[in-house]
């Protein structure tokens, strides 16, 4: 299976696929954008709120490593659609590490859990579980406070930085 990453206006990933389901529903059931849990405080209330992982942007899962000119040209007429990667004339699918990246983050559910973590004695954030997991020499900061850990990632060789949640438990 390869994925293509389609860019959308910020904010209307779920308005694109619901237009594209609507219009062609084979193509609309291989969409799917992947969200992540995250613990927002509001006014010293604190709630868990789904969040785009890559805002602005929506996968396409393909059966081939190309799409064919009907399918981009179906795509490209879609609500709020801004391009397809690399280029809309002559889309690149991700590389399977990328691939394999995306697919680490949503857990066939399309959605990233928040993390457990501690700290050792030496202030390290040690990952117990969840999506941070095996990604612990990509966080480049820790925000205690917020309970979110922002990592580098590559993609299309582009290096970005997410934030990701977590929960702290103490050590056992």
């Amino acid at each position: 299976m390869y994925l293509f990453a389609i860019q959308v206006i910020t904010g209307t990933e779920n308005r694109f696929i619901n237009s594209s389901t609507k219009n062609n529903a084979e193509i609309g059931e291989r969409l799917f954008y992947p969200r992540r849990k995250l613990s927002i405080r509001k006014n010293g209330i604190t709630k868990e709120q789904l969040c785009p992982l890559f805002a602005g942007y929506v996968f396409f899962r393909n059966q081939e490593s190309k799409l064919d000119t009907e399918t981009i040209n179906f795509i490209k007429k879609q609500d709020c659609f801004v391009r397809i990667l690399k280029d809309t004339k002559n889309p690149l699918c991700l590389s399977p590490k990328d691939a394999e990246l995306i697919h680490h983050f949503i857990n066939g559910r399309g959605i990233s859990d928040i993390s457990t973590v501690y700290f050792d004695e030496n202030n390290r954030i040690v990952v117990e579980s969840g999506p941070l997991k095996g990604l612990e020499g990509k966080i480049v900061k820790v925000d205690r406070r917020k309970q979110r850990a922002k990592i580098s990632l590559d993609l299309y060789n582009d290096k970005f930085l997410i934030d990701l949640g977590f929960k702290v438990i103490s050590k056992v």
